[in-house]
């Protein structure tokens, strides 16, 4: 059996990770996703001659390191039925293919799992109780028979793990559906789908042990959830600036992104999508991603810092200034979390007539100066912190 490892993708909302190594280089147990993936493959018997890497975006960071790699010039302007199609074409059609995304980290006992199955067309699906945006949907019938697979379904219990065989007598005309233009900018699954339900092909779901850990890593949230998942450590120190997308936020991400490993949050992620979105208005929410992420330094940046918009809107003002701190800094002080609190000299009333000093008495003048001093007054209440007194913010925005 040959193995394709789809490895093309650049990896844009994980880029703080990345630095400018292409997707499957993301650190990972003191290795990367395709070398676990290939020591894996190679633990179960696979020889390097039959692993083939489609590489794509700075492929010769992979060509380094490994051999057999397939390349996709066009991989910015393709998708993965693209390559997938390319590397189908380009070997030989006399043996079974196993293939896998390269983003993927799984117990390798998955593998035993197919190798193990005597169908010829299998999909490696996961049971599940909900599908995000992102997850691609499998239907199975009760004699485990494929009758469609998808990103559009939703209401199906399995999800696709993105690891499937294809039989070697089904290779050729997978290749032919997957390099028609039309499919070039899509993923595999759309033309696949078409062929089963023409019933042009035959693919069986295997359900794979509920046991057998696996995790998909497109975002920076994947990727934590697939360090806790496998009981991974990630690169330290880590920072989670809340309120990446803002004025300040997104300077200090910029700076900070250049020294350390930093994670960021937003309030509306689509318009941000290597950041995670948060409303720390949430403290469930607060809690989950704090706990995920697992930093060794909080940054807390978001707030509404008009001080006429406040004034006008004094209730969603003190619920995001006042409430979403004070969520955040409960969570801090449960996690053992530092906490750098971005507070504001609209704390005082501008009338000493000396410098202002940290110790000197707060009487704020305005709705948002008071919700900034009740806040600062509930990260006091944590043990490590540190609160930061800006004056007004000028800069490009």
């Amino acid at each position: 059996m040959k193995v394709i490892i789809l490895a093309a993708g650049r990896g844009r909302r994980i880029e703080p990770f990345l630095g400018d190594a292409p997707k499957c280089m993301l650190p990972f147990q003191d290795s990367t996703l395709l070398k676990r993936q290939i020591d894996q493959l190679k633990a179960k018997g696979f020889d390097l001659n039959s692993i083939f890497i489609v590489a794509g975006y700075k492929h010769q960071k992979i060509e380094k390191n490994h051999g057999n790699i397939l390349l996709n010039d066009k991989y910015d302007v393709t998708d993965n039925a693209y390559s997938l199609g390319l590397a189908l074409s380009k070997i030989k059609n006399d043996e079974d293919v196993l293939v896998i995304d390269g983003d993927l980290v799984f117990d390798a006992r998955i593998i035993d799992e197919v190798l193990k199955c005597e169908k010829d067309n299998v999909l490696v699906v996961k049971t599940t109780e909900y599908l995000d945006e992102d997850a691609t949907g499998v239907s199975i019938d009760n004699m485990n028979k494929v009758i469609a697979i998808g990103k559009y379904l939703k209401r199906t219990p399995f999800i696709y793990t993105s690891i499937m065989k294809i039989g070697k007598g089904s290779i050729d005309i997978i290749a032919q559906e997957l390099l028609r233009p039309q499919y070039h900018k899509t993923w595999y699954t759309v033309p696949l789908n078409k062929l089963i339900q023409n019933g042009k092909l035959e693919f069986f779901g295997l359900c794979s042990s509920e046991e057998y850990k696996w995790c998909e890593i497109d975002t920076i949230g994947d990727y934590f959830r697939a360090l806790k998942l496998f009981g991974v450590k990630g690169p330290k120190p880590t920072i989670l600036i809340i309120g990446a997308s803002g004025f300040l936020g997104s300077g200090i991400y910029r700076k900070l992104s250049n020294m350390y490993p930093v994670v960021g949050t937003c309030h509306a992620s689509e318009d941000f999508p290597q950041l995670i979105h948060l409303d720390i208005t949430d403290k469930d929410q607060v809690n989950k991603v704090i706990s995920l992420v697992n930093p060794d330094i909080v940054i807390h940046t978001a707030a509404i810092a008009d001080p006429d918009e406040c004034e006008e809107k004094k209730e969603i003002c003190w619920k995001v200034n006042f409430e979403g701190t004070r969520n955040i800094a409960e969570a801090c002080r449960s996690l053992k979390k530092r906490l750098i609190f971005i507070s504001t000299d609209y704390v005082f009333d501008g009338r000493a007539n000396h410098l202002y000093r940290e110790n000197d008495e707060r009487k704020p003048v305005n709705f948002y100066g008071l919700t900034k001093m009740k806040a600062e007054d509930e990260v006091k209440k944590i043990d490590d912190y540190l609160i930061i007194r800006l004056p007004k913010l000028y800069g490009c925005n």
